[in-house]
């Protein structure tokens, strides 16, 4: 959502406001983050701490992006385009959803069936498959043209070779 009010306050010519709330976002997570650590110095939970201080900053950074965009409303300086922007938004967010789970749906089988270890093992070698696969396609991208190239060079060259054997009239009694 602080994308959508940054989106609108840019697109309202409203970039120092849209600057302003980026600004007053990322000081606010830094801020409560650093809030967390201290508390995880303290002996507490350092990694619940951190997603409570990032859930809490996140919140009020959404308040304030409605309070911003919610003045602009009620002072009318612009439609914000909400329905607009939902209309076309969620189904293409829906989507991203469908196909996130389509794409690890073999992970929630597993984990069916297996315990947590197993679904990390499974999802480990399923990355060092990707990779693996990756890395071959890169190397074949990069050296199937460079053999291409050596291959039309030499048939070239020996083309060259055997139209100036059969042309050429100094070497014809020497072979």
């Amino acid at each position: 959502f602080i994308a959508y009010a940054r989106g609108t306050l840019v697109g309202s010519d409203r970039v120092p406001a849209a600057s302003a709330l980026d600004l007053a976002s990322r000081i606010l997570t830094l801020t409560f983050l650093a809030f967390a650590v201290l508390l995880g110095a303290q002996g507490r939970t350092g990694a619940a701490a951190m997603l409570w201080a990032m859930a809490v900053a996140l919140l009020i950074s959404v308040a304030g992006s409605l309070v911003v965009i919610g003045r602009d409303v009620a002072t009318g300086r612009g439609d914000t385009g909400v329905r607009s922007v939902l209309r076309f938004s969620v189904p293409a967010y829906l989507g991203n959803v469908v196909q996130f789970l389509n794409y690890r749906l073999d992970l929630f089988l597993v984990g069916l069936f297996r315990g947590p270890y197993e679904v990390g093992l499974y999802a480990l070698a399923g990355t060092l498959g990707q990779l693996v696969w990756v890395l071959s396609a890169s190397v074949a991208g990069a050296l199937f043209p460079a053999v291409a190239l050596a291959i039309t060079m030499f048939a070239f060259n020996f083309l060259g070779d055997g139209l100036r054997d059969a042309l050429d009239p100094r070497l014809r009694g020497t072979r």
